[in-house]
């Protein structure tokens, strides 16, 4: 884990440098805020939120370190029967909460992609009511 938590630093840099980013939960957040599987804090918790899907797909995927640290997953986390990650929309101008993040995995394990909780492999348009 060494080399991930080494990384963390570099990759934050490039999110708040890349275009199409907004906001990234504060690290006090992350601490004490732990997702837990099983009776345990198993799942680090990131929750950034980015202009359209198409900029967060372009840093996640494109992002040298960012990607990097995507291939080396597998080293440093251990899968589980929930989705590792879940996105969906939200007003301009609303933060997520980590009780939001809790609530949009859950719908995703439970409901699979849908309008309120999806993935990159299945993308939901932005809602019109929240288009700007």
């Amino acid at each position: 884990m060494a080399d991930f938590f080494a990384a963390i630093d570099s990759i934050n840099a490039d999110a708040d440098a890349a275009p199409g980013f907004v906001w990234r939960m504060p690290e006090y957040l992350e601490e004490s805020e732990a997702i837990e599987v099983g009776g345990a804090a198993s799942l680090l918790v990131n929750m950034s939120l980015w202009h359209d899907l198409d900029a967060l797909r372009a840093f996640t995927y494109q992002s040298h370190d960012h990607l990097q640290a995507l291939r080396r997953r597998r080293e440093w986390f251990v899968r589980t029967d929930i989705p590792n990650y879940v996105l969906w929309w939200l007003p301009e101008g609303t933060l997520p909460t980590v009780a939001d993040g809790r609530r949009r995995l859950a719908l995703l394990h439970e409901q699979g992609p849908g309008t309120k909780a999806f993935t990159f492999n299945a993308p939901q348009p932005q809602p019109a009511a929240l288009a700007s």
